[in-house]
């Protein structure tokens, strides 16, 4: 069989104050009529369907005419909350939606039960916390990756289909850093974390919740995000992926995304970029000027009316320069103190202010 692998639509997001439902819609649509190209009858969205729990009803709009279209195009949906979604939210009138080939599973109970579609068997994880699992089941797991394996212990895994999980979480790739983007909300080092090894028996492992295109092991893949979602992300690569599934394995095919406006840094000198052609791109600015630019964001916007931001070069040496002169751990508390005033503050610190600061640490050196 086949199936699109989808995550973080974001739905409803905003950068920098700009409404991103139009680009939103475009990919979502564009995602159905590449389904139909490529013979595809199944959709998986692996969470954060919306980007906040308490989504705008222009945004309940678009995913509502996704559903209704995908149906109408007898696409198969199968989808779960992220850490963004609010779960009773998504699973309201779920077992409606079921019966139409909407398939949401928004509670842990539910997870348990797969849902088979051909020669595949799904389960479906929304995202939880390992107090999630632990009020589910009357357990006391300390982490998530426990959790996850006692939740893993309870599936019955099938020897004649492929089995896939479909998954919100963080997991992170034995003996390798996890790909991350400025646009998520990741913490790593923490009892969040889940060791990717940890679903090898599956065929396959559709994640959701990094927004940077990766594969964590063998079997198991973030697609990304479907869209720009920060000024870091400009250079990154956006694909429909198209899995390819049976028993033995997979194989995915990837489909470029297209945008009608495109997230873009442009970098040089302030009057030679307000000079290009203009653009209804999300761009940002990273001026190369050593002396200030007066309103540049006011002047930028009558060439690029979409612009999301201007940072300095200038400022950004400095300011990593002055941080990491902070940072040493060998200067003398007094010393450190004025330094970060005046990183801080832009100004040094009075001869009153030094004064009180030194009687506070010698206080502290005589206790």
């Amino acid at each position: 069989m086949r199936f699109l692998h989808l995550s973080d639509l974001h739905i409803g997001k905003r950068l920098a104050g700009f409404s991103l439902l139009d680009e939103q819609r475009k990919i979502l649509f564009d995602a159905i009529e590449e389904c139909k190209k490529h013979e595809t009858h199944v959709i998986v969205l692996a969470g954060d369907i919306y980007d906040v729990a308490t989504p705008s009803q222009s945004a309940t709009t678009l995913l509502s005419d996704f559903l209704i279209a995908c149906n109408e195009n007898h696409i198969e949906v199968l989808a779960i909350p992220g850490n963004h979604d609010s779960a009773e939210r998504l699973g309201f009138v779920s077992s409606l939606l079921h019966r139409e080939g909407i398939h949401i599973v928004s509670t842990i109970e539910e997870s348990l039960k797969p849902i088979e579609i051909e020669d595949a068997r799904f389960f479906l994880f929304p995202f939880f916390k390992h107090f999630d699992i632990n009020h589910a089941f009357g357990k006391e797991f300390e982490t998530y990756e426990e959790a996850a394996s006692y939740l893993l212990s309870l599936l019955e895994l099938s020897k004649d289909k492929a089995n896939i999980l479909v998954a919100h979480q963080t997991v992170l790739p034995r003996g390798k850093e996890l790909k991350r983007s400025k646009s998520e909300d990741v913490v790593i080092g923490t009892i969040m974390n889940i060791d990717a090894n940890l679903f090898k028996d599956f065929t396959y492992v559709a994640l959701g919740h990094i927004h940077m295109e990766q594969q964590v092991a063998d079997n198991a893949i973030y697609p990304g995000a479907i869209y720009k979602y920060d000024a870091a992300e400009a250079n990154y690569e956006k694909n429909f992926h198209f899995v390819n599934i049976d028993k033995n394995g997979f194989q995915i095919e990837k489909v470029p995304i297209l945008f009608e406006k495109d997230v873009r840094v442009i970098e040089g000198l302030f009057d030679d970029i307000i000079h290009q052609a203009g653009s209804e791109d999300y761009v940002f600015l990273r001026l190369l000027d050593e002396a200030l630019v007066e309103s540049p964001m006011e002047k930028a916007r009558r060439v690029f009316p979409n612009c999301c931001g201007v940072f300095s070069a200038k400022i950004e040496r400095e300011m990593a320069l002055e941080n990491e002169e902070i940072i040493d751990e060998d200067l003398p508390p007094l010393e450190l103190l004025k330094r970060f005033y005046l990183w801080s503050e832009g100004k040094e610190l009075s001869d009153y202010q030094l004064s009180v600061a030194q009687e506070i640490l010698e206080g502290e050196d005589e206790e």
